[in-house]
């Protein structure tokens, strides 16, 4: 556990770790980090909250192949489209409720729980964590 905490951690200095290439959401993500380390804690909630409605609406808007039940794992678009569920799963993880010490704390030990129970991959939950460390800030 604590080998994959530090690794999470050290991911976090890397300048980017997405596994979906959907610019869109890779530009909105840049953006959310940037409004929440510039806006006062008392407003960084509601643009959480509206990133994740976003996360949400795109989810529904990515192109899936027509066949989907016997289309290959490997596809690319099933690949993009499980990467942003994955993501937008972690992104989930973060208490939209309240900015404190023991929220932050709190939703970070919720999304490495997570990818170490799922043995997911863990670009996506160092882009969530990235979003918190924002947040938290």
């Amino acid at each position: 556990m604590r080998q994959l905490t530090v690794a999470f951690l050290s991911l976090l200095l890397s300048t980017q770790a997405f596994a979906f290439r959907d610019q869109l959401t890779v530009q909105r993500i840049s953006q959310l980090k940037q409004t929440l380390e510039a806006e006062a804690p008392q407003n960084r909630l509601a643009h959480l909250e509206a990133f994740k409605d976003f996360m949400y609406k795109r989810l529904n808007t990515v192109e899936l192949p027509e066949d989907i039940l016997n289309t290959p794992d490997d596809d690319p678009r099933i690949e993009e489209y499980r990467s942003l569920t994955e993501f937008s799963g972690y992104v989930n993880l973060i208490s939209g409720k309240t900015i404190s010490a023991a929220s932050c704390r709190s939703s970070r030990q919720d999304i490495v729980n997570t990818a170490n129970t799922q043995g997911a991959e863990a670009s996506e939950a160092v882009e969530a964590l990235k979003i918190l460390n924002s947040l938290c800030k």
